[in-house]
């Protein structure tokens, strides 16, 4: 029994591929982030995944006491129940936002749902009853990064009559943890640091072939656009990121090339 809770090869695998990922996309603020919590979904095998990164501003129990400055989700069977899941948002009830999971002084907590609250408390607690159940989910665990009052927070849930996150599970986001904490603000950018992710995407497309190599008049015939409506891409592509040449542009911008790459060759609904 005890080695199965033990990780295996597969596992750090897993976990090292994902935080690699992570890494080459690391120079875009968004998209490592939208990466992670996408792929963390898949590699944990949960429905869904919540990533965000808040402020401490207040005690655990007090309305709002995380100032939420990110926020990302994936993985709802549909919309209706993501909208019962964040109702939580708008509650004034200061027991309605899980805040026993997620309490802790420590710089890295990795959790089980189990870890932190009894099952009687769970199922009989107005945060799962009133938040949980009518989103149909259920298990969960947790991984928080604190630095100060900067709190970074990944939960994976499961459905309803889902099996349960196992201490192999547990153990595995935790080393996913360990290796994040290790690149957080090294080679994952931070929120606030310049990305490509937001640019339209003919800046995108256009800033793509600049580093592949093209110079204005092949990019106008690969994108098929006037070589003036090139030129114009150019000149806002020089003020976007604060440069007077190409060649410090293209210094400024070759680490976003894998972002670039990923965002013009996505469909559109994912630009």
């Amino acid at each position: 029994m005890g080695m199965s809770n033990r990780l295996r090869i597969a596992d750090y695998r897993g976990v090292y591929e994902l935080v690699g990922e992570c890494k080459e996309l690391g120079a875009d603020p968004m998209a490592w982030r939208d990466h992670l919590h996408h792929r963390a979904r898949e590699l944990f095998r949960a429905q869904i995944a919540i990533y965000t990164e808040s402020d401490r501003v207040d005690n655990p129990g007090v309305k709002d006491w995380l100032r939420i400055n990110v926020h990302l989700d994936s993985g709802w069977p549909c919309e209706s129940d993501r909208r019962a899941m964040f109702r939580l948002y708008d509650t004034g009830r200061p027991d309605c936002d899980g805040s026993p999971m997620v309490d802790s002084p420590a710089a890295l907590r990795v959790a089980s749902r189990q870890d932190s609250i009894s099952d009687a408390e769970w199922y009989q607690g107005f945060f799962f009853n009133e938040f949980i159940r009518p989103a149909h989910m259920d298990d969960a665990i947790m991984m928080q990064h604190r630095l100060g009052n900067e709190v970074r927070m990944l939960v994976l849930q499961r459905c309803e009559h889902d099996k349960h996150f196992t201490r192999r599970d547990v153990r595995r986001l935790r080393l996913l943890g360990i290796e994040l904490g290790r690149a957080f603000g090294r080679s994952l950018a931070a929120r606030d640091d310049m990305g490509v992710t937001e640019l339209p995407r003919r800046l995108q497309q256009v800033l793509l072939c600049l580093l592949e190599g093209d110079n204005e008049k092949q990019v106008s015939l690969r994108l098929n656009l006037s070589h003036h409506t090139v030129h114009d891409y150019v000149k806002m592509l020089h003020r976007r990121f604060s440069v007077q040449s190409r060649g410090e542009l293209l210094a400024k911008c070759s680490p976003f090339k894998r972002v670039l790459e990923q965002l013009v060759r996505a469909p559109r609904e994912n630009s």
